[in-house]
């Protein structure tokens, strides 16, 4: 029952976090209260969801796949080190000492990237909400940007299906390593 309810909160905590990280973000954009500001961030994202969350879920998926490459370069130099050196014969708990160590440090630089990215798709999402790029009303997006997410489109069944993979092979790691550990 306890672990149980460990589970809903954890995931009650997730859905909170991106909650306050958009709410916060369409805050200081839109210079609105906290709750109006979660409004209207829940409310574009949702209308822009085709091409900004797979585009979104992709980036999440690169990062993850970065944070995987540190681990294995790290534990590949551990293992060079501890070869070198013969005298230790126990190398096992240090190595995964050093992997665990590398996935925290890699976890702390690349989570900033992840919200850096999640900040820029909703500004992103708001500029396209609010300007028409008429002589008014002008985008305040680049350019580049633009023209990528809209050429995106056009690949945004290809990028739905990579999303969903990303999820999958996201969700599979949390399930077969983290919550076994947890529990």
């Amino acid at each position: 029952m306890f672990k149980c309810c460990s589970c809903c909160f954890w995931c009650l905590e997730r859905g909170l976090r991106c909650l306050n990280q958009n709410a916060y973000t369409a805050t200081a954009i839109n210079g609105t209260n906290f709750c109006t500001s979660a409004k209207d961030a829940d409310v574009i994202l949702a209308k822009s969801s085709t091409n900004t969350m797979a585009i979104n879920s992709f980036g999440d998926f690169i990062i993850f796949l970065g944070k995987i490459f540190v681990v294995c370069f790290t534990v590949f130099g551990g293992l060079m080190a501890f070869n070198y050196h013969r005298e230790l014969r126990v190398w096992v708990i240090p190595l995964l000492l050093v992997a665990l160590f590398a996935y925290l440090v890699a976890h702390s630089f690349l989570s900033v990237f992840e919200t850096i990215i999640d900040v820029l798709f909703l500004c992103f999402a708001i500029d396209i909400e609010t300007n028409d790029g008429s002589q008014e009303k002008p985008y305040f997006m680049d350019h580049e940007l633009m023209v990528s997410i809209h050429s995106g489109s056009a690949l945004s069944s290809r990028l739905k299906r990579l999303a969903f993979l990303s999820f999958y092979f996201q969700a599979s790691f949390v399930f077969f390593l983290v919550i076994p550990v947890a529990w």
